[in-house]
């Protein structure tokens, strides 16, 4: 899970609490799905401006941003501020969808 941001941008200072929070949220979250336990998840906060390859990598034009992976896919890119619920929410969404697709490939 990335967050990409800038520091002269107030929106990613403001959102950069509610990152830590849900992706603390989403650890937890993970450990306790049976289909997803034991993944590992790996969660970098990208200056924009010193890390300039990496945004033009995942295609990100605007900050904040949170992208979820999974397997090198990209499962979802949030753009802009959301409030901690509704962040959470469409990061699980993001990953039922990608369990249950898993589930249906191994089948």
């Amino acid at each position: 899970m990335r967050y990409f941001f800038a520091s002269w941008s107030l929106a990613s200072i403001q959102m950069r609490r509610i990152f830590n929070e849900v992706a603390a949220d989403i650890c937890r979250y993970i450990q306790n799905v049976p289909e997803l336990s034991g993944t590992p998840l790996t969660v970098l906060a990208v200056d924009i401006d010193q890390q300039p390859t990496l945004v033009e990598t995942h295609g990100i034009t605007h900050v904040p941003a949170i992208q979820l992976s999974a397997n090198s896919q990209d499962l979802i890119t949030l753009v802009g501020a959301r409030p901690k619920l509704a962040l959470r929410s469409e990061l699980i969404t993001a990953l039922e969808k990608h369990s249950i697709n898993a589930r249906v490939t191994k089948e």
